[in-house]
């Protein structure tokens, strides 16, 4: 859903609270505090900077850096500047496990990712024994049922069974008749192509439907040195169509192995492989036509991509970069509003609350580019309603969003990833 910016509300006291950040409007429009590391508050970041999913990790720190710098540049949050503690997960739990406990260590009080599903589950245990928050601004982070209230984190982006059922509803919608999915065998991904199938098969119509067969799901292992086998026994169910959910590595693997066998079905992609790494991995021409799924940007898309390129060298951010840029924005939003409401450094479970206030409950809108204006507002007690560079973020009591991200569309056209159709989920048990 989007929203408009306009309609703010302001009081005497918020006046009186603007007044010395007069130019609201833009990003870093008010020079920043001394840069003392020793008083700034650290924000940690569990990043995949090597292993299978390489190709994010850097990226998704560049928009935090964003986001930091963004911050900072309007003041900080509690009289003080942000640092960013960036950590590499390697693509691996038990390694990625250990990073986590080195930044909580180090006395981080908030932490974005980590990326992977499996290393997320298993690092509840080790959360809830520190005084942090949790952000997760991965599609494929959390388990499929969402957390519990209460829990120590939040997710910001869409899940697998949004994902899955969209999914579902196109192969359906496309006439496809022998649908066969393979899928990494990792939570998320497994989640999706559960999803994906069971909406199929759930639209499926008798007698009208004859012709068509229930989707099939083959799941295989990430370190899988072959795909031989896989490939024959997508062949031998005919294949009309083929759901490849899986990350940039062993997908490229998979697609070539797919072509030298000669299998000519159209192929449905995850948003996982929504990567430039993905492409420039697979055999030259292999991708055409193929559609993917991804997430639904908001209106914002274009002013926040243009001012992550002039940041960086002219590179366009990837489309969960906006998700983290949100994450850290969005907790530092709600840190100050935290922090005013008890006059010191809160509790993790302030800020926590504060994260569902600041995302859809105040009367004043604040744009992702407006973190002054924001700040300015929650300092003076004023409650807020953040639309981020992602879409609107409203989040739920679950942590889940219940009004923001949905899902889109998109095709590969020779060399570029061109719009195809927003996404439809036919189903009324989402």
């Amino acid at each position: 859903m989007i929203r408009s910016r306009a309609g703010a509300r302001l009081t005497g006291s918020l006046l009186a609270a603007l007044s010395a950040v007069a130019a609201l409007a833009l990003v870093g429009c008010t020079s920043a505090p001394p840069n003392d590391d020793a008083s700034a508050i650290p924000v940690g970041a569990l990043l995949p900077f090597t292993g299978e999913l390489a190709a994010y990790g850097a990226e998704y720190e560049r928009a935090l850096i964003l986001a930091v710098e963004t911050v900072n540049g309007a003041g900080g949050v509690a009289g003080r500047r942000l640092r960013l503690v960036s950590r590499d997960t390697h693509s691996d739990t038990d390694r990625g496990i250990e990073s986590a406990r080195e930044l909580f260590e180090m006395g981080i009080v908030n932490v974005i990712g980590p990326e992977e599903p499996e290393l997320t589950l298993r690092m509840a245990t080790l959360v809830s024994g520190y005084d942090v928050t949790q952000i997760l601004p991965s599609i494929s982070s959390p388990r499929r049922g969402g957390r519990t209230v209460n829990a120590p984190w939040i997710h910001i982006a869409p899940g697998p069974r949004l994902l899955g059922c969209m999914i579902g509803t196109r192969l359906y919608n496309d006439g496809r008749a022998h649908v066969v999915i393979v899928n990494e065998n990792d939570p998320f991904l497994f989640e999706l192509a559960s999803d994906a199938s069971a909406h199929f098969n759930a639209l499926l119509k008798p007698g009208a439907d004859a012709y068509r067969t229930t989707a099939t799901v083959l799941p295989f292992q990430t370190a899988q040195k072959s795909y031989s086998a896989l490939v024959n026994s997508v062949t031998a169910r005919a294949a009309d169509s083929l759901v490849l959910l899986g990350y940039p590595t062993s997908a490229a693997k998979f697609v070539a192995a797919w072509q030298v066998d000669g299998n000519g079905a159209p192929l449905y992609l995850s948003p996982t492989l929504q990567s430039e790494a993905f492409r420039l991995n697979c055999p030259p021409g292999a991708l055409e036509g193929s559609v993917g799924i991804g997430v639904d940007l908001g209106e914002d898309r274009t002013a926040f991509a243009k001012a992550f390129a002039n940041r960086w060298g002219g590179e366009p951010p990837m489309p969960m970069a906006y998700f983290y840029y949100d994450a850290l924005v969005l907790w530092a939003l709600a840190f100050q509003a935290a922090y005013t409401e008890v006059g010191a450094l809160p509790p993790s479970s302030l800020v926590q609350e504060q994260l569902g206030k600041v995302s859809k409950r105040g009367p004043n809108p604040v744009g992702w580019n407006e973190v002054q204006k924001g700040l300015a507002l929650v300092a003076a007690g004023e409650g807020i309603d953040y639309g981020g560079a992602s879409g609107e973020l409203d989040l739920g009591d679950d942590g889940e969003l219940t009004v923001g991200s949905s899902a889109t569309f998109w095709r590969i056209r020779g060399e570029a990833v061109v719009d195809d159709v927003p996404g439809v989920c036919a189903s009324s048990n989402l």
